[in-house]
């Protein structure tokens, strides 16, 4: 018994040893670029849209807290991991409880965010990297999509998307792989839209990243 938990001991330095080690071997070379696809999932812990004037003159908003599904998506990124990133995605997001809580129009909402991104990374250390990030683009959105009550199921509101114009900042950080081609990150994101006739979009959540890059 006495050697059986000798041996255990012995294995379990030995492991620490190399986990130790490891996290203190020397990140590769920053100068490198690297490209590579982009896969994520999001979860946005408030929402809130606002149609147009031209979809609907009153009641015009509905929102939800803590969505139920996450939303996912992908895209293609190209950078120095260490020192920057620059990215195009797009993903999608259904929450099917969104509504006004003033005066109920139906339920559910799809919103599709398509942005250019950059990542600027602020501290690292070791292979952790902390990072803040920016973007830019367009939002298509659906709001009220099922559950429609007879006096707004008819004109121009019913399953009709909008469109609007998006920034987004966000806070993140992340693990480095060696060879700078995987990158795994956390961030929390808040995402404002707008465009004319009075159409608003507002998401915030946290996000799960997976960076892998394709270059050797």
């Amino acid at each position: 018994m006495q050697k059986l938990i000798k041996s255990i001991s012995i294995a379990v330095l030995m492991l620490l040893m190399q986990g130790t080690a490891q996290a203190q071997r020397p990140l590769p070379d920053a100068k490198k670029v690297q490209f590579g696809y982009l896969l994520y999932a999001n979860y946005n812990l408030y929402q809130w849209y606002q149609k147009p004037t031209f979809l609907r003159a009153n009641f015009r908003s509905s929102g939800q807290i803590l969505n139920v599904l996450p939303g996912l998506g992908l895209g293609l990124w190209v950078g120095k991991p260490k020192k920057w990133i620059l990215s195009l995605e797009g993903g999608g997001e259904f929450a099917p409880f969104t509504l006004d809580i003033n005066k109920f129009k139906g339920m559910g909402s799809i919103a599709v965010p398509a942005l250019i991104k950059c990542s600027l990374p602020f501290s690292k250390q070791q292979s952790a990297l902390f990072a803040i990030n920016f973007g830019a683009g367009a939002q298509w959105t659906w709001s009220e999509i099922y559950a429609v009550p007879t006096e707004f199921k008819y004109g121009p509101t019913l399953n009709t998307f909008f469109v609007t114009y998006i920034a987004e900042i966000g806070l993140s950080m992340g693990a480095l792989g060696e060879n700078l081609k995987r990158v795994r990150d956390f961030s929390f994101y808040a995402r404002l839209g707008a465009n004319v006739n009075g159409a608003i979009t507002f998401n915030a959540g946290l996000r799960v990243g997976f960076w892998n890059g394709l270059l050797k």
